[in-house]
């Protein structure tokens, strides 16, 4: 591109998809008798992690911008943003507690699944996608994709090519198998191709589709807003991936707009947005060791107040420093490179 993509709204979106994912939580299991009305803005929340998904590839598609050589320093730079502050929470729910979320399919969090985590493969058995944190499963589901993600932009060269990949990615949801096996089949990667495809497709074209009139006066976003909403369509688990991921799209093209700018580029969403993946990963766990002592809304406002807290001190102390050390290992494995191609000559 051209000109620099400004990523503040994308912050800002991350932000809110985060904040969304943890107030449903949190409010879901507290406060199971709250108004309808209030449910069901919060039941929109964990359509969150679609966003992140959609979020990533984007700005993996933006990071390496026709640079898929670099896409082994964006890996480490990438994990070393990602890994840190998760492996702190793996290893203090391992030696903390046992984990609450470890019932769900009777496999608790142990060495065995311990390794799983650590290596990101956990998505090869539905049995330890998510049984310590509670949201790890989209994790290794990401990290998988990061590894697709540079094929996805080679294929998406050209128009052909882009219509190619989102076919196929589409017909992954078509082996969706039928309830009750949906819950398992929700763990795998295959259901989210259709979101990561999508991200790298809407950073092909955002340049000149941002620039329509409609996107960038902010039309488009204020009717997708409120479809989002109001309408709440009932779709089976694979169509609802593909609605949230139009959504975001929607929500990505009017990034230039005034009104985009008011909702996303704020200083609320921007520091939600930067403490995001901390808050993402606290919040259950918190949530947890607190309903056992305390329920209601008193409960509510104490995990979000203290999940807000450990996301400050995590992301402070624990993801960015891994940010920084990613940052220099790639620079100085730069160097040496350079310095190994001089004395070649």
């Amino acid at each position: 591109m051209n000109e620099r993509l400004q990523l503040d709204f994308l912050t800002g979106m991350r932000g809110y998809a985060a904040l969304g994912v943890v107030l449903f939580h949190i409010f879901a299991i507290f406060t199971p008798n709250i108004h309808p009305a209030v449910m069901d803005i919060l039941i929109l929340g964990p359509k969150g992690v679609i966003v992140f998904f959609v979020l990533s590839a984007f700005t993996i598609a933006l990071s390496l911008d026709g640079r898929q050589s670099e896409w082994c320093s964006y890996a480490v730079r990438r994990f070393f943003r990602i890994a840190p502050a998760y492996y702190l929470m793996l290893v203090i729910v391992l030696f903390g507690r046992e984990s609450s979320f470890a019932a769900q399919f009777n496999t608790p969090f142990e060495l065995r699944s311990f390794i799983f985590h650590l290596s990101f493969l956990n998505w090869i058995d539905f049995r330890h996608a998510n049984n310590a944190l509670g949201v790890e499963w989209t994790l290794s589901i990401e990290a998988l994709y990061y590894i697709l993600l540079p094929t996805f932009i080679w294929i998406s060269r050209t128009g052909l090519g882009a219509v190619l990949l989102i076919v196929v990615s589409v017909g992954f949801h078509l082996l969706t198998p039928a309830p009750p096996v949906t819950e398992p089949w929700q763990w795998s990667p295959l259901p989210y191709a259709i979101c990561f495809a999508t991200g790298v497709i809407a950073y092909k074209y955002w340049s000149a589709i941002s620039e329509w009139r409609v996107f960038k006066s902010g039309v488009v976003l204020i009717v997708v807003l409120m479809a989002a909403i109001l309408i709440r369509p009932v779709f089976s688990f694979p169509m609802t991936i593909v609605w949230w991921t139009v959504v975001t799209c929607a929500l990505l093209f009017s990034g230039r707009s005034v009104i985009s700018e008011y909702i996303f580029a704020n200083r609320i969403a921007l520091w939600f947005g930067e403490r995001s993946y901390s808050l993402y990963l606290v919040h259950l766990p918190l949530l947890v060791m607190i309903i056992r002592k305390q329920h209601g809304v008193i409960g509510a406002i104490v995990t979000l107040a203290l999940s807000l807290v450990a996301a400050y001190c995590l992301h402070r102390w624990i993801e960015k420093p891994g940010v920084s050390l990613g940052r220099i290992l790639v620079q100085r494995a730069s160097r040496m490179a350079e310095v190994g191609s001089q004395q070649s000559r």
